[in-house]
């Protein structure tokens, strides 16, 4: 796992590239301080790492760019609860429907997996 502290790393990988993105625009145009952590496996997740970030944080989002079902999200989401982490979670992702043909970009726009639809997510939770 990466800890990506905004304005220190920065990094080619498109995916994190999106995260840091929308990173940016809160910490800069928003003035929040805010934390990416990029987990590339979810087995074995790194519980400490999740129980040690999301102390003292005001809200927790995972985005995944597939079924927000059975995912990183739900393993988050597990780990905080049975720990007793109480924060405002959300995990951003494909909700429950059919896939779809096409360009990476028209994916990202269909399934609500561009960067304003994170930074969007984020929003509501702060």
């Amino acid at each position: 796992m990466r800890n990506i502290r905004i304005g220190k790393n920065t990094s080619n990988n498109k995916k994190t590239g999106l995260y840091i993105r929308v990173s940016t625009n809160f910490q800069f145009e928003e003035g929040y301080s805010v934390e990416v952590i990029d987990m590339y496996c979810i087995k074995p997740l790194d519980i400490d790492l999740v129980l040690s970030e999301s102390k003292g944080k005001k809200a927790v989002v995972t985005f995944e760019n597939h079924s927000i079902y059975g995912g990183l999200g739900s393993a988050v989401a597990e780990v905080l609860m049975e720990n007793g982490v109480n924060v405002p979670f959300k995990r951003h992702g494909v909700d429950e429907r059919f896939g779809q043909v096409g360009t990476p970009d028209f994916l990202q726009k269909e399934f609500q997996l561009t960067a304003d639809d994170l930074y969007r997510t984020i929003k509501s939770m702060i």
